[in-house]
């Protein structure tokens, strides 16, 4: 499945063994990461499954927000009131 967001480059400061680390993908189609025990292979992985939380997180509020906004438009332009919802809903709202 093809995703519309792409890293680019990926920055990385302070978080485990990563300081100041970058790591340029821009022009390349997969990238494979070689070096010693302890350099940083398996910290930039996690680094790069934190980023992939965020994203999935960002677009659950995303789609929230937009179905939010939509039943804001629909409650708008039918007039629905809090009572009325309330009753739908089987719930009773007292104020």
């Amino acid at each position: 499945m093809y995703h519309p967001f792409v890293i680019r480059r990926l920055y990385v400061h302070n978080f485990r063994c990563l300081t100041n680390f970058t790591l340029p993908v821009s022009s390349q189609s997969s990238v494979l990461l070689i070096g010693n025990n302890g350099s940083g292979k398996t910290t930039v992985g996690l680094a790069l499954e934190i980023l992939q939380k965020i994203a999935a997180e960002a677009k659950e509020w995303q789609v929230q927000h937009a179905l939010l906004k939509r039943l804001k438009d629909i409650v708008h332009k039918q007039r629905i009131t809090h009572s009325e919802i309330a009753k739908r809903a089987g719930t009773s709202r007292s104020r």
